[in-house]
């Protein structure tokens, strides 16, 4: 009997503080402009030497649909851009500042994930790693080589909310752990309206060979306008 009640008294409680949560949480304001617009308007769009591609979300419109449902935005931009035999791609989803997902949701869609469940294994795993440009200094981002089909892809992401880059994951992990099931409450993460960023830049070139490539430089620097870049910061 007694041991019923503690049962009872542990689930209603545990009830009333993640309704007191989400509460909170709905009541959260958004302070700050969307930036999304900025970026479609400064992130290269075409380019007299290099081919400017505008990729789909998916491989098909219904998994284009399904991808934007489960990301929880329609803020997407997928570009490839290609010269020669350099292919560099961009995936960026934007959440604005009144979207309720949290930052522990939206680190289950890296590619260390989604990619390594379609196939794709990850032969390199760095989690702070900083890309060397000579023009824009960037934040440390987490730098993954991945190899399909006997070709090699290698990527850098971020995950940005506000100007902060989040991880949450380390080493071998490919989600988050159990362990950081609260850190978005903890950190204060979960009470403040911030837009949100998942940036990711895959190449087939590895990024060393990539230092002073003036499309790359032009891609980072429109991505400054979210903070990306060190020596610059949102109004």
């Amino acid at each position: 009997m007694k041991s019923y009640k503690m049962v009872l008294a542990v689930s209603v409680f545990g009830g009333l503080l993640i309704f007191s949560l989400v509460q909170f949480i709905n009541l959260r304001t958004a302070h700050d402009p969307d930036t999304f617009d900025q970026i479609l308007e400064y992130l290269p769009a075409e380019d007299e030497t290099w081919e400017v591609n505008e990729l789909p979300i998916g491989e098909t419109e219904a998994i284009g649909a399904a991808t934007i449902d489960v990301l929880g935005s329609d803020h997407i931009i997928h570009r490839e851009y290609k010269k020669s035999a350099t292919t560099i791609t961009v995936f960026i989803v934007h959440w604005s500042a009144k979207n309720s997902t949290m930052p522990r949701e939206i680190a289950f869609h890296s590619p260390d994930h989604c990619w390594s469940r379609t196939g794709f294994k990850r032969t390199m795993v760095n989690d702070y790693y900083l890309l060397e440009n000579r023009s824009v200094e960037v934040k440390a981002g987490k730098y993954r080589e991945f190899k399909s089909n006997y070709q090699t892809h290698y990527v850098l992401y971020w995950q940005m909310f506000g100007e902060e880059v989040l991880s949450f994951t380390k080493g071998d992990e490919v989600v988050p752990s159990d362990k950081t099931v609260l850190d978005d409450f903890f950190s204060g993460r979960a009470f403040k309206a911030e837009e949100q960023y998942f940036i990711r830049i895959t190449s087939n070139v590895k990024f060393g060979q990539l230092s002073s490539n003036p499309m790359l430089n032009r891609i980072l620097t429109s991505l400054s306008i979210v903070g990306l870049s060190v020596s610059t910061q949102r109004d």
